[in-house]
């Protein structure tokens, strides 16, 4: 069991009228406890909280006059690892994969996994099934791609990073994303807090379905798998933006972070760590 503390601030300037969709709440789950939050927004103006789908994140949805604008978020989050005794070895067979589950095999906008079906049989159709192969993806991605802030925008895709061998958080699980569906494997865009992340900021890693269930990856070994705190998924990054918005504001900060409070510690420059069934396996609900 493990707590973290997570804390948002995003500061913008509005020059029209403009309705704000925010994905900044920690998400409950069977594995994620939220303890106890607290959300503010200046001017203090109403604010709708709005599940996005049945069972899936929450947004908040706000409309905002011209002028200075902050939402910030404070939340105790308790994590509850769930480490399966051996890792798992199946890749589930198309005809036996669920129909909410099918959609995550499909391409998107940011993760052309139909343009890398080739290249994903070429370089990992020879590694074992399950988990193995995804961490073989993660370890490929890690050892191929520079970390570079600054190296990619909002319209870099999968294939983009692929060729130009840089990119951010949200590149390198798109990748991996990408990867993982040209392979058979149905994959996911997840976005969150990250304890021990350096520099702090939102976190995007992804998780692929083996054995029926969902486990998560992180191809950046930037931050321990089981100190993440989850807010959204999607079929990749568009889908679990921390911000969107109709308007027009100009964005002038945005301060993140994630301490963890409470629970066991292990040294996260450890390459193992990566792909560890011990250390990098967390089941969502």
């Amino acid at each position: 069991m493990t707590i973290i503390e997570v804390h948002s601030d995003v500061q913008y300037t509005v020059h029209r009228p403009s309705t704000f969709n925010f994905a900044v709440l920690a998400a409950h789950n069977a594995h994620q406890t939220v303890l106890d939050e607290k959300l503010t927004v200046h001017p203090q103006i109403p604010i709708k909280r709005l599940a996005s789908a049945p069972g899936q994140h929450e947004i908040i949805r706000v409309s905002v006059e011209p002028g200075p604008f902050s939402i910030v978020y404070d939340a105790r989050v308790q994590l509850e690892v769930h480490t399966p005794a051996e890792a798992p070895a199946e890749e589930v067979a198309f005809g036996e994969l669920p129909v909410d589950v099918l959609g995550y095999l499909n391409p998107s906008r940011y993760c052309e996994s139909d343009r890398l079906t080739r290249f994903a049989d070429r370089t990992f159709g020879s590694i074992p099934p399950g988990f193995e192969r995804v961490a073989g993806i993660c370890n490929w991605i890690y050892d191929h791609l520079e970390y570079a802030s600054g190296s990619t925008d909002a319209s870099t895709t999968a294939v983009d990073v692929l060729v130009q061998a840089a990119g951010v958080c949200r590149d390198f699980a798109h990748l991996g994303i990408a990867l993982c569906r040209a392979s058979g494997i149905p994959a996911r865009y997840v976005s969150g807090y990250a304890a021990e992340l350096d520099p702090p900021d939102f976190h995007g890693f992804f998780e692929a379905y083996l054995g029926h269930r969902w486990f998560h990856f992180d191809a950046t070994r930037m931050a321990p798998l089981d100190r993440l705190v989850r807010i959204a998924d999607g079929r990749d990054a568009a889908d679990a933006a921390f911000a969107t918005s109709v308007g027009a504001a100009t964005l002038e900060s945005t301060s993140v972070s994630a301490v963890e409070v409470g629970g066991p510690t292990h040294d996260q420059n450890d390459p193992a760590v990566a792909v560890s069934i011990a250390e990098a396996v967390r089941l969502p609900g």
